[in-house]
C-alpha cells in the first residue's frame, strides 16, 4: 500500500477515520450482535412465553441498536482516504450534503456543549447562507430544530476519527480567520499590510 504525499498542513488539513477505533467498534458489533441473535434464537427454539419477550426484544435490539452501525464501521475499515479536509476554500465533509461549507457563509465555529453533540464541530452560517448551502429556502423551522438539538446550521461529527476536537477547532478557525483576512485584503485593494486576522 503506497503512503500519500505530506501535506503542507498550512494550506491543507487532512483529518481520516481512526482504524483503531473502526476495529474495536466491529468488535464490539460482532460480540453484541452475535449475543442479541443467539438470545432471539435460543428464546424462539425454548416456546416459552417468557423466553419468546427476552427473544424479541433481543432482537428489537439488534435491528435498532447494533445494525444501524455496521455501515459506518465497514466504511471506516474500508476507507483510508480523508474524511474531512480544511483549505482555503473551506471544510469538506465527504459524509455531509452538501460536502462543502465555504469560509465566506461561515460566521462562527465552536464544539458542541451537550453530551450527544460534544464531538461535533459546529458551524453558525451567515443570514441567507443556510438556505443557499442547504439547497434552497430554509425553512425557519428546520433551523431552528437544528439549534434546538445542538447542530448549528452545519456540523462535522469527528466521532470515529483520527483527531483530537480541540485542536481541529483551532484549525477550522485559522482557516477561517485567513479566509476572512484575505477578503479583506482583496476587498480593500491594496496590499497585504500584516492585518493579524482578529476582528
Amino acid at each position: 500500500m503506497t503512503r500519500p504525499a505530506p501535506v503542507d498542513a498550512a494550506v491543507r488539513h487532512e483529518i481520516r477515520y481512526s482504524l483503531l477505533l473502526a476495529v474495536a467498534a466491529l468488535l464490539l458489533i460482532v460480540l453484541l450482535g452475535g449475543r442479541l441473535a443467539w438470545l432471539a434464537v435460543v428464546s424462539v427454539l425454548s416456546m416459552h412465553p417468557v423466553l419468546l419477550i427476552a427473544g424479541v426484544l433481543g432482537l428489537a435490539g439488534l435491528v435498532f441498536f447494533v445494525l444501524p452501525f455496521v455501515p459506518e464501521t465497514l466504511r471506516a475499515l474500508r476507507r483510508r482516504e480523508p474524511v474531512v479536509v480544511f483549505d482555503r476554500d473551506g471544510v469538506r465533509d465527504i459524509r455531509n450534503r452538501p460536502e462543502l461549507l465555504r469560509w465566506e457563509d461561515v460566521t462562527s465555529i465552536d464544539l458542541g456543549l451537550r453530551r450527544s453533540n460534544h464531538q461535533h464541530l459546529i458551524f453558525t452560517l451567515r443570514d441567507g447562507a443556510a438556505a443557499r448551502v442547504h439547497g434552497g429556502p430554509a425553512p425557519r423551522l428546520s433551523r431552528l430544530g437544528r439549534q434546538l438539538v445542538g447542530d448549528g446550521d452545519w456540523h462535522v461529527n469527528l466521532r470515529r476519527l483520527s483527531c483530537r476536537r480541540l485542536e481541529v477547532l483551532e484549525i477550522a478557525r485559522r482557516f477561517h480567520r485567513e479566509a476572512i483576512r484575505r477578503r479583506v485584503v482583496a476587498t480593500s485593494g491594496g496590499p497585504d499590510r500584516g492585518w493579524s486576522g482578529r476582528l
